[in-house]
């Protein structure tokens, strides 16, 4: 629950935020991920790092980073046009009411950057309706559904 004493700031990448979204990314794993066998280690966690740091922001309250939102610029396969990719969004569920500020930031940042589109992923298993409609509600429209087959005979 936010006081009307606290600050809510939506700031980019900044190494020492790394200890936060390390933290992050290991609630998000433990929520959308794990089922999959798709948990994140710290090694790759360290590379997406890399990739997506120059597109992400942290939502900061009182200092202390609640949420992020990061992806990577790409090329559209279809049509060539320049798009961002989110990798990753996911807000702490006491302040998951302020994640739009991280979209909107992310867009804004896509839109400075010269892409045409914003991708973003939709887990089957996370709040699925709810971000449907939320996705929907700011012009986002369905595109493609994955399926996932883990292989573990080596193959």
């Amino acid at each position: 629950m936010i006081t009307e004493t606290q600050q809510i700031n939506v700031i980019g990448w900044h190494p020492s935020f790394g200890p936060d979204l390390t933290r992050l990314c290991q609630a998000f794993s433990d929520e959308s991920l794990d089922e999959y066998g798709l948990g994140v280690t710290q090694d790759r966690l360290d590379q997406m790092i890399e990739v997506c740091k120059d597109i992400s922001y942290f939502l900061v309250i009182n200092e202390k980073p609640v949420g992020v939102i990061a992806g990577f610029l790409t090329h559209n396969l279809t049509n060539g046009k320049l798009a961002v990719q989110e990798v990753i969004w996911y807000v702490d569920k006491d302040h998951r009411s302020h994640g739009k500020k991280l979209m909107d930031a992310f867009e804004n940042l896509a839109r400075e950057r010269g892409a045409s589109s914003v991708v973003m992923a939709l887990m089957c298993n996370s709040m699925s309706d709810r971000l449907d409609k939320f996705y929907k509600r700011l012009g986002f429209r369905p595109f493609e559904v994955q399926y996932i087959k883990e292989l573990n005979d080596g193959r």
